[in-house]
């Protein structure tokens, strides 16, 4: 029992973990916290999925030494036992990412236009000059890609940055089809030494617009595409945190998070082929086609628990 209360602690984690921050406010959200602060006796890290497989793995070791004691032949495959525990936790947590993917919305950010143009008009980082973007250097670029920095294609870590698996694979055969546009939240210095590093030609970002650039809105530093200059049926943001664009959410692609730590993530080659399609046709209106590969986009791109690794 002790094992099976574990693994409820690192469901209930797993889920505080996906939420966004302003939903982390909330009474049941508060309650689980609550829950892990009182109970948890397993440190929580980061991968939810390999703490499920011990406790799994503990619980299976119990089940075959209870069935040795009650069976004559002793034959109990505790391995076999191992698998459908841990098949019946990846379908439980996918699970999860579908419920949780729909019920934790944006929709709680209900600010409309008024309460905006008073942010902003606070707002110290609006001294940019708008549109940020000039025209397309590029027009046969029909569309814009805006890629987040830390976390979405680096990790950066006791001071260098980890590429994500597949970056330059990515720029490459993206950047025949998109202007593609870094937008980050970080400082420039700090930006600007790893996009240096990454771009040494200057060939695949069309502009870098950092933390000046975006709106503070609610502790958050809100990358509003609307100030881009270009159409928003051709703008795709790829970012790990959902927050930094709800004010245009359909628009946007949410990356799981990279912390450097696993050499096999393939979120990024997983992501050509459906930018790709999308690019296909000229005429297509990003955030309907966002819509409707968003099961494929959730399966491929944002769930971090199983990328063929496991079992």
């Amino acid at each position: 029992m002790f094992c099976v209360n574990q693994n409820f602690l690192i469901v209930c984690d797993y889920i505080i973990s996906i939420l966004p921050i302003y939903s982390k406010k909330s009474s049941w959200v508060q309650k689980l916290n609550l829950i892990l602060e009182k109970k948890l006796e397993t440190k929580i890290i980061k991968n939810h999925l390999d703490l499920l497989k011990t406790g799994n793995n503990n619980i299976s070791i119990l089940m075959k030494n209870i069935l040795k004691l009650y069976t004559s032949n002793n034959k109990v495959n505790g391995n076999e036992l191992l698998f459908y525990l841990s098949r019946s936790s990846r379908i439980f947590i996918n699970t999860l990412n579908e419920y949780f993917k729909k019920k934790v919305n944006l929709d709680e950010y209900n600010i409309n236009q008024n309460d905006l143009v008073k942010i902003e008009s606070k707002n110290k980082n609006l001294n940019n000059k708008i549109p940020y973007l000039k025209n397309k250097k590029d027009k046969k670029k029909v569309f814009t890609l805006v890629l987040d920095l830390d976390e979405t294609i680096i990790s950066y870590q006791k001071g260098t940055f980890i590429p994500r698996p597949g970056l330059d694979k990515f720029l490459t055969e993206i950047n025949k089809l998109y202007e593609i546009i870094v937008f980050t939240s970080a400082t420039q210095s700090y930006a600007d030494s790893i996009l240096d590093s990454i771009d040494k030609n200057n060939i695949y970002f069309e502009k870098r617009l950092y933390r000046q650039h975006t709106v503070f809105i609610n502790d958050t530093f809100v990358k509003d595409l609307s100030k881009l200059g270009r159409d928003l049926s051709k703008i795709i943001i790829l970012d790990n945190r959902p927050q930094n664009y709800f004010l245009q959410k359909e628009n946007g692609i949410f990356i799981r998070s990279f912390y450097g730590d696993n050499k096999y993530d393939n979120a990024l080659i997983n992501l050509i082929p459906i930018l790709k399609s999308i690019a296909k046709n000229p005429y297509n209106d990003v955030r309907k086609e966002l819509k409707k590969l968003s099961e494929e986009i959730f399966t491929k791109v944002t769930t971090d628990l199983f990328d063929g690794n496991y079992i």
